[in-house]
């Protein structure tokens, strides 16, 4: 999922990202294993971005 999000391929990252909330729904997790999932995405996505050394100007 990485290389789909240096590479801005949206269409792979919603793939990706649909795979994982499908995942998280049919497999047996508890809520604290859902939540720690869901935070090891946002924080690659963070990780990521970060190393992209992104800058957006605010109007």
């Amino acid at each position: 999922m990485e290389q789909s999000m240096k590479k801005w391929e949206i269409g792979a990252n919603f793939a990706a990202h649909e795979d994982f909330v499908k995942l998280i729904r049919e497999g047996n997790f508890t809520l604290h294993q859902a939540k720690c999932i869901c935070y090891d995405i946002v924080s690659l996505f963070v990780k990521t971005v970060d190393k992209m050394n992104i800058t957006e100007a605010v109007e």
